[in-house]
């Protein structure tokens, strides 16, 4: 299916369009459930939109965690099918579940299309270090920002993974942090507005149709940012302190909603403006983080490294769930909206 070119990649610069495409459409495929799950998240449960995020992100987030110890174990071909099948689970699982009115069994499907989805990310990011890194890292990032919009086999890991004790993958792992803390940052920051603050918003807040009509466009927004951010892997080449002042910039934007939230300062649907740019800044960091390790990380390093750093994201997103749960809450009690899953602790 694809032409690994192995240790010649940096001296040939160019990748065949069918790689290219393949990486992009692995994107899409990938990440298409987890949009869907999450795109539903109001419709499944209105009062506990985190919880439905959580299932979406916490087994993920444990593959990849365990990733770096195991996949060396298991082929490319062999995860490839289990990510089939869990993505067929989880729509069954979550079909059945939403027949029956079940929203436990709900919940498990999209516990299954976690699975799927942390299988994938950090194998494919891994495979991409066959290949001419920059181009198929920018295919696959542009390949799951257009996901967003659509929801709304090989060889085992190289000798270097293989050689490395537990402890050497712990050290491993530590000192890639300047690449892995701008993208646990940034998706903290984004994914604590989609699942906590965005749920408190509507024209009026009273209005529960209001707030899942806010809810709904602002996930559209946001998808459309990302789907040109990650789209633009190959255009841009920028820096860690680049990536280090979008992560900070976006935490700027959770404080805005959150106090707007709470004030009504801006209170017009012109908010979809930042929503739009949470979606630029979160899509930038992550394409430009994964094609910047392949600028300068050494080519023995890079198959492990890039499955290692998919997990970032998983932690800046799982700690924002928690944290959405709370923030959801709060903003309830700040607006007299019952319904709220957890109780505020202010």
């Amino acid at each position: 299916m694809w032409e690994p070119v192995r240790n010649s990649r940096r001296k040939n610069p160019h990748e065949s369009m069918r790689n290219l495409v393949g990486f992009w459409l692995l994107g899409l495929l990938n990440n298409a459930s987890f949009v869907i799950m999450i795109a539903g998240a109001k419709n499944i449960d209105s009062g506990g939109v985190a919880l439905i995020y959580l299932c979406a992100t916490g087994p993920s987030f444990l593959i990849k965690l365990s990733a770096p110890y195991w996949f060396h174990l298991a082929s490319y071909a062999f995860r490839v099918c289990l990510c089939g099948g869990f993505m067929a689970s989880s729509f069954a699982v979550v079909s059945y579940g939403t027949h029956i009115a079940s929203s436990t069994l709900q919940l498990f499907g999209v516990v299954f299309c976690s699975i799927q989805a942390g299988i994938g990310e950090a194998s494919f990011l891994a495979l991409a270090s066959h290949y001419q890194t920059q181009a198929v890292v920018s295919m696959w990032s542009s390949g799951t920002g257009f996901a967003g919009v659509f929801g709304n086999v090989g060889s085992k890991v190289d000798n270097f993974a293989g050689t490395l004790t537990a402890k050497q993958r712990l050290v491993f792992t530590a000192k890639l942090w300047p690449y892995m803390a701008p993208l646990a940052i940034v998706y903290f920051a984004e994914y604590s507005m989609q699942s906590g603050a965005w749920t408190a918003v509507g024209f009026p807040v009273s209005s529960e149709a209001s707030r899942k009509h806010f809810y709904y466009f602002a996930n559209w927004s946001y998808q459309t940012g990302v789907l040109i951010s990650r789209s633009s892997g190959m255009l841009l080449k920028l820096g860690l302190r680049e990536l280090w002042a979008m992560s900070i910039l976006q935490m700027a934007l959770l404080v805005l909603f959150v106090l707007d939230a709470m004030h009504h300062i801006w209170y017009t649907w012109g908010l979809l403006f930042p929503c739009v740019v949470a979606g630029l800044l979160g899509g930038s960091v992550y394409a430009n983080a994964f094609t910047l390790m392949g600028r300068e990380l050494p080519l023995a390093e890079m198959e492990l490294a890039m499955s290692t750093c998919s997990v970032a994201d998983s932690i800046g997103i799982l700690a924002a769930n928690v944290c959405g749960l709370f923030i959801q809450s709060c903003l309830y009690k700040v607006n007299h909206i019952s319904g709220a899953r957890v109780s505020c602790p202010l």
